[in-house]
């Protein structure tokens, strides 16, 4: 087995870990033994629009990709959280159009990935750590939307997905609003290996981890 990660920092996390901590690429190798191998194509700070020069990257022999892409979207669309709006009705339509925008964005991405006919594990997007209260209702509310269309369209796909929010939900999972720590690649890591372990990729049908 060849596992290729691509996406963000979710599991391109190396530069974000502490002294002697090990990076999600480092931990799923372990977990997957000798045998097996992990190529990471994911680029810390890539949006989806990226993944394209990622899966150029890859090599002749993989067999398998993990996926994850939409956190730093979601971070580049919470600038435009203060425009301004006089109702609560104009928030939404401001919130509905940026989500079809990400979907589209997503969708094409994902219509890339699928055209390899590649086993794939796609992950949605965590809750990001934020400490202002504010600052998080605000991201949480967008996710929810973002999470949304991800879910659809790795629906539409037929891949397995895993529910981040549910895997990384301590705030010791984080080195960044983004990035995972070790202790949270630790659990993203062991869940990925259950997935392939256990998920049938024959039958193109979505089942979520968490």
């Amino acid at each position: 087995m060849h596992v290729v990660l691509l996406g963000d920092s979710v599991l391109d996390n190396k530069s974000y870990i502490q002294a002697g901590e090990t990076d999600v690429s480092t931990q799923l190798a372990s977990l997957l033994g000798d045998a097996h191998q992990v190529t990471v194509c994911a680029v810390d700070g890539s949006m989806t629009v990226d993944i394209g020069d990622q899966l150029g990257n890859i090599p002749d022999d993989v067999t398998h990709l993990i996926v994850s892409m939409g956190g730093n979207n979601l971070v580049d669309q919470l600038a435009y959280a203060d425009a301004p709006a006089n109702t609560t009705t104009e928030s939404m339509i401001i919130l509905g159009a940026l989500s079809e925008q990400f979907r589209k964005n997503y969708r094409e991405s994902l219509q890339d990935i699928l055209k390899l006919g590649l086993p794939t594990i796609v992950c949605n997007m965590h809750n990001p750590p934020f400490n202002d209260d504010t600052v998080l209702t605000v991201a949480v509310t967008a996710l929810q939307t973002f999470n949304d269309c991800i879910f659809q369209e790795v629906v539409q796909a037929g891949f397995p997905l895993i529910e981040m929010r549910s895997v990384c939900a301590d705030k010791s999972d984080f080195a960044d609003v983004i990035a995972l720590s070790a202790t949270g690649g630790q659990k993203l890591t062991g869940v990925i290996k259950q997935v392939l372990d256990t998920y049938d990729f024959s039958i193109k049908r979505t089942q979520v981890y968490s």
